[in-house]
């Protein structure tokens, strides 16, 4: 182990495990940073143990690698070896997991749903270990809290007509505002499409697997602005086959969103995802049901659909019937 000073802070550097590491010491001299270098090497666990980082890494390879959002579940699981600390597997315990929602939820501010995210891929983590890697003798109790039921906002028409009016003239953002709110598509999804995606004559935009979080191919129909939208820009901007209708980053269409919203003192309900609570909503209050909202917003089960249930007027007009018909009698 060697110890080293980069402006006014001292490092280690040194091999584990056939790895070099390099930690950043609280050491104000030379002396301190070898004494805390020495307390560093005592500290990590011996040579082959399995440890929580190393664990991560081979649930990487051997599960997320290959899925479409696996490396942002792997960033994030790697978060937790930050917090609690790259132990050895088997010390991860009850505690350890408590010292973890305890950080996400006082030190970072995190919701209990986002912490239960966390939960969840430690749960994957330990479960791999202990039943295919045979790696540790059990898998600690991890409780996920109970979330409570979110509200998500649903725009009026007047709302709607508010927000295209605020956008600034000639921005992408009043026809992505447009496709938005009448293909309840993922702000990411309507950002990839092409004209490869579209079928004009039959007026059908097909979302192919790579570009749905679903990783599965659904088609939505198309209304007849979001139609005159899609011609426009493909005729005006000489689009190809594979260009996007919407050759924008994310975050610049989060940009101009929140400018809109800070212009309408929208509150923090006002997020773009909204538009897309708004169209499912639109159709459940028009008595579409259930099953078809699902396979339009590219729902995996019919219970995250379920959320919409309570705005179909037809769902329990039966009763109603009933009831009338006693009171005739």
């Amino acid at each position: 182990m060697r110890v080293y000073k980069r402006g006014r802070v001292w490092y280690a550097d040194f091999q584990h495990n056939g790895e070099r590491m390099r930690k950043c010491l609280k050491a104000l001299s030379k002396r301190d940073a070898e004494v805390e270098g020495v307390e560093l090497l005592r500290a990590l666990p011996a040579p082959g143990v399995l440890t929580l980082k190393g664990a991560i890494d081979r649930c990487y390879k051997e599960r997320w690698k290959l899925k479409k959002d696996g490396h942002r579940v792997y960033a994030r699981t790697l978060k937790i070896a930050e917090i609690i600390g790259d132990i050895p597997l088997a010390e991860v315990d009850e505690i350890a997991i408590n010292t973890l929602s305890s950080h996400l939820r006082d030190e970072q501010h995190l919701s209990e749903e986002s912490i239960n995210r966390y939960r969840s891929y430690l749960r994957v983590v330990l479960k791999m270990a202990h039943q295919q890697w045979l790696a540790i003798p059990r898998v600690p109790y991890i409780q996920n809290t109970k979330e409570l039921p979110k509200r998500f906002k649903v725009f009026s028409l007047e709302e709607e007509a508010a927000l295209l009016s605020h956008c600034k003239e000639g921005c992408f953002m009043q026809d992505l505002i447009v496709v938005l709110i009448d293909t309840g598509m993922r702000l990411g999804e309507a950002l990839a499409i092409t004209p490869a995606h579209t079928y004009f004559e039959q007026r059908v935009i097909t979302l192919t697997p790579d570009i749905t979080k679903s990783a599965k191919p659904r088609s939505i129909p198309m209304t007849h602005r979001v139609y005159l939208i899609l011609t426009a820009r493909a005729h005006e901007h000489k689009l190809q086959i594979h260009d996007r209708f919407f050759p924008i980053k994310m975050a610049a269409a989060e940009k101009q969103w929140q400018k809109i919203r800070k212009k309408l003192n929208g509150d923090e309900q006002w997020v773009l995802h909204a538009l897309r609570h708004t169209f499912a909503s639109r159709l459940a209050l028009a008595g579409v049901d259930l099953y078809s909202i699902k396979e339009l917003l590219g729902h995996s089960t019919i219970s995250v659909t379920e959320k919409y249930a309570h705005l179909n007027p037809e769902k329990l007009a039966h009763v109603i019937k009933v009831l009338d018909g006693g009171a005739a009698g």
